[in-house]
């Protein structure tokens, strides 16, 4: 065994060159025979495209996918078996996968196989090989609009009620996507807005709790709608009060307007600055009373002046003070009574007569008579001596008027009488 592997290496060392030989003719034969027998040979591709057909024909028969295709598969790996020769043809472009929805003709779950082809050899193998597709009926329906403001509000600013060229859309797609639809959305930021706006606005679709409805699961292309929305500057005027009672009707003959409360006593007005620029106060409507006899409380409106495009409040609280026209009429030289005299005293009173002044309606002191008039002052308790006591009248509250001594304290004398 040892000289064998001797004569081995002794043979390569002695012939060396002819081994080299050898080598190199053994790889000329291997390419000739790959060259005349063309071996087929396997290739990966990743991320290969996929496409669906059938899609129109779906459309036709009133169906379609509850997701968007594109989004269930876009893209598959691949291997082809390709001969050696074409190998150098043999491109991302030269293949193509789909998956053909034409066979379909009823809502329901579809397992779909993936197809593949190539220009220069055979797909033996796609990853994934099918898809899962859920078909349902298309319906459609209409949903309100909805204009959403976006920014902060300029507090010296008036914004108004946006205004939609329409108030509903029209919207389709699969059943089930479509019962989640609950309004269409436009947004019109404010942010930097000084003046009337009118735009063109694209719409969303939300669903019931306010999330915005992915595009895809909409079957036809939403409508934009034109909001306009009025944006002017404010002006706070003050109410003119002695314009509003001027305008008062309707007291009871011999009542008077003594004043009107007002709440509140100014308005906020919003319109073109031109227009603002002009108006220094605000109006009520008249106030028509029905024989008021006592104070009054009503809502009046305000009168809204022409350009001008909002008022705030749009009535105001007024509270009429009302009372009775009062006259007066003067009896001179009425004499003063006692009462309470003590036993065996007698009095003397400084003065002895007053003037009374009667105030009230003209109807009470039509009915009051000169008689009725009876001045007193109380003796009770008192001793002899000097004292100072108060004027009183008899019966005033029959009288329905008030009465005024023109002295109010009087000096009473209280002696003993002789005897």
């Amino acid at each position: 065994m040892k000289s064998f592997i001797r004569f081995l290496i002794g043979s390569v060392k002695n012939n060396f060159w002819m081994k080299v030989a050898a080598l190199g003719f053994a790889a000329a034969l291997w390419v000739f025979v790959i060259a005349e027998t063309n071996p087929s040979r396997m290739k990966e591709f990743k991320d290969i495209p996929v496409a669906f057909t059938g899609v129109q024909e779906l459309s036709d028969r009133g169906l379609t996918s509850t997701a968007d295709l594109s989004r269930l598969i876009s893209q598959a790996d691949v291997t082809v078996d390709a001969q050696t020769d074409l190998l150098k043809y043999l491109t991302d472009e030269s293949i193509s996968l789909t998956v053909d929805l034409t066979g379909i003709t009823t809502p329901g779950d579809y397992k779909l196989p993936i197809r593949g082809k190539s220009t220069a050899g055979n797909v033996t193998a796609i990853n994934p090989s099918d898809i899962t597709v859920t078909i349902e009926d298309v319906v459609s329906t209409v949903l309100p609009v909805e204009v959403q403001l976006v920014g902060d509000k300029n507090p010296s600013l008036y914004y108004g009620e946006p205004r939609l060229s329409k108030k509903t859309v029209a919207v389709s797609g699969a059943r089930s996507n479509v019962e989640k639809f609950a309004k269409a959305v436009c947004y019109l930021d404010i942010e930097d807005l000084t003046g009337p706006v009118t735009e063109s606005k694209n719409t969303v679709i939300m669903d019931a709790g306010g999330n915005i409805v992915d595009k895809s699961n909409i079957g036809t292309e939403l409508a934009s709608v034109i909001v306009s929305l009025d944006v002017y500057p404010k002006k706070e005027v003050p109410i003119d009060t002695a314009k509003v009672m001027q305008s008062i009707t309707g007291l009871a003959p011999g009542y008077q307007i003594d004043g009107v409360v007002l709440g509140p006593a100014s308005v906020e007005f919003a319109g073109p600055q031109e227009v603002l620029d002009a108006i220094t106060s605000a109006d009520l409507e008249n106030i028509i009373l029905n024989n008021a006899m006592v104070d009054a409380s009503l809502k009046v409106p305000v009168i809204v002046p022409d350009g001008v495009v909002s008022c705030v409040p749009t009535e105001v609280a007024a509270t009429v003070q009302i009372s009775q026209i009062l006259e007066s009429h003067t009896y001179q030289a009425v004499d003063v009574g006692v009462k309470n005299l003590g036993s065996g005293m007698r009095y003397s009173l400084t003065p002895q007569s007053i003037d009374v002044t009667v105030t009230g309606s003209q109807e009470a002191l039509d009915n009051i008579k000169s008689s009725q008039i009876k001045p007193f002052v109380d003796l009770a308790g008192l001793g002899v001596g000097t004292h100072n006591v108060t004027v009183k009248f008899e019966d005033a509250p029959d009288l329905h008027a008030s009465l005024t001594p023109s002295v109010v304290i009087l000096q009473v004398n209280l002696t003993r009488s002789n005897g």
